[in-house]
């Protein structure tokens, strides 16, 4: 037992601190198993990414998995100038994705030539199609416009009631504008949504990374 306890005092720092030599792996990748650490919840996991390059649309593929999905839509620039990002979602594996939203939106954004601000909201009722969900307007196609939005869509697969979803962004509009949106919905089901699509509201994406995060369940 005494050449074992030296051992191990030998592989401990007077502060108490393993060093590297006291474990087997030493790098995170080199670990294969850590069955002992179990994830109570909480943490966001990735699941998939996209690279958009003139794509008509992003769609991903959800299930029971996650209570909530997050998206992050980073870099993204539509082909054609003053566009609307959107989101729509689909019960039916995307043969169709008519379906009825409410949602309340406001916008704030900040003139580049003159520094003044405006601050809107505006609520609109049944909404279809792409055109004001994601909210992230006016987007222009020049090279140095772009924009990022993050969507938190929560209880997607749930059988009995309808779904919410929040979602804000930020991006440089086609006429030199600083704009925030932020928007809180109401999907108009009690299906389970395991289609979610990303469009502009006419022509491509020309460019953008699209990642799909779920929220692990506690």
């Amino acid at each position: 037992m005494g050449s074992i306890i030296q051992n191990i005092a030998n592989n401990v720092t007077t502060g108490g601190v393993f060093t590297s030599s006291a474990l087997n792996n030493t790098t995170v990748a080199s670990v294969t198993s850590l069955s002992q650490i179990a994830v109570s919840g909480g943490a966001l996991t990735k699941i998939t990414e996209t690279t958009a390059s003139n794509s008509a649309s992003v769609v991903f593929t959800i299930d029971s998995t996650y209570n909530t999905y997050y998206f992050l839509l980073n870099g993204i620039q539509p082909s054609e100038d003053l566009r609307h990002i959107g989101v729509e979602f689909s019960t039916d594996g995307g043969s169709s994705y008519a379906i009825n939203r409410y949602e309340a939106n406001a916008y704030v954004n900040m003139d580049e030539a003159t520094a003044t601000m405006t601050l809107a909201n505006w609520t609109s009722e049944n909404v279809e199609g792409a055109t004001t969900l994601g909210k992230l307007v006016r987007q222009g196609n020049g090279s140095d416009e772009n924009g990022f939005a993050e969507v938190f869509l929560l209880n997607p697969t749930n059988a009995t009631r309808h779904k919410v979803y929040m979602s804000r962004g930020v991006g440089y509009t086609h006429d030199n504008f600083s704009m925030t949106n932020f928007i809180s919905g109401v999907v108009q089901t009690a299906s389970a949504i395991n289609r979610v699509r990303f469009k502009y509201e006419s022509g491509n994406i020309s460019s953008g990374k699209f990642t799909m995060y779920g929220l692990v369940k506690s």
